[in-house]
């Protein structure tokens, strides 16, 4: 019984089974080299026995990998120094720049995305589109961005018309124009490996900085905030908080969904609602919080007011 259970989980796990057809692919090259190399060859039913066996053999290779674990030990206890207190920086130097830089090709390697040399000259006319979350140590957590365009271009790509990867350094917003923004556009977020225990803590603590963020420099513009799901998780999260879907996905060059919101103070409180408050354990870089962390030494944020399921 345990082995058939075992044996469903591989069938469910797209990863686990694309590992062991990997696996087989190679085996079967390999034998398929050292055959041809003694000018051996198989007909059709010995080909389909030799594929047979290679990917028993495959299945074999991965199956002590499938075992299904008794308990999460990240979520039971985290590392023994866990970090507990964070910095958001922004602006931020060049080498959280850089780090950040790496997550991204990580994360959205394969979608349509801005090149990262691009993103520097962005950067460089407007400091503010990016914040890096480190630990108190300086360990780079993870990130978001978010880009104010200028209004002809922030409507072609909300239409579909052109892709992130389109975007050039005039069509980004300087820090002195942002308050006239009309369109914001948030371009990624993303933590350093997210499955763990510390990088589940990092990613609660970028989505709260990054409602913190959109409230200090939007909060009072009446902009459209909009991003494009690019990944499954980012599609999951733009649904978790309510944003209306734009129709016509079809459509658009690039493909991806895209979701928006009128921002107002009122709409990001509502959703700072529902998630847990970080305010004494992070950094920001305005505001009158900084240091305070530092005093206090909690180790847990307040807990969410609402859920998000609340939001209309």
């Amino acid at each position: 019984m345990g082995k058939a259970r075992r044996l469903i989980v591989l069938a469910l796990k797209k990863r686990a089974l694309l590992s062991i057809l990997a696996t087989t692919v190679a085996i079967i090259g390999s034998i398929s080299a050292v055959l041809g190399i003694v000018d051996v060859h198989f007909g059709l039913l010995g080909t389909s026995a030799l594929a047979f066996v290679a990917f028993i053999l495959s299945g074999t290779f991965h199956f002590r990998n499938l075992g299904i674990p008794q308990v999460a030990v990240d979520d039971v206890i985290g590392p023994a120094e866990q970090s507990t207190s964070y910095i958001l920086h922004c602006p931020c130097d060049i080498k959280l720049a850089t780090e950040a830089s790496e997550l991204a090709e990580e994360c959205y390697s394969g979608s349509i995305t801005i090149e990262a040399a691009t993103f520097e000259q962005f950067r460089v006319k407007n400091p503010l589109i990016l914040s890096c979350l480190t630990d108190l140590q300086g360990q780079f957590m993870g990130y978001f961005d978010v880009i104010p365009l200028r209004e002809t271009f922030g409507e072609s790509l909300l239409q579909g018309r052109v892709t992130e990867s389109q975007i050039t350094h005039e069509d980004v917003l300087s820090p002195a124009e942002m308050k006239a923004c009309k369109y914001v556009f948030v371009s990624g977020i993303a933590a350093k490996q997210p499955e763990s225990y510390l990088g589940r803590r990092s990613a609660s603590v970028l989505v709260w900085a990054l409602l913190k963020y959109l409230d200090r420099y939007y909060g009072r513009s009446s902009a459209l905030v909009f991003a494009l799901a690019a990944t499954e998780e980012g599609d999951k999260l733009l649904q978790r908080f309510k944003l209306q879907l734009a129709p016509g996905t079809l459509a658009r060059r690039d493909r991806y969904r895209l979701y928006s919101l009128s921002l107002s103070h009122d709409e990001i409180i509502r959703r700072l609602a529902c998630v847990p408050n970080w305010e004494q354990l992070c950094d920001l870089p305005w505001g009158g919080n900084a240091g305070k962390q530092r005093k206090i030494g909690r180790r847990r944020p307040a807990l969410p007011e609402a859920k998000a399921l609340s939001l209309a």
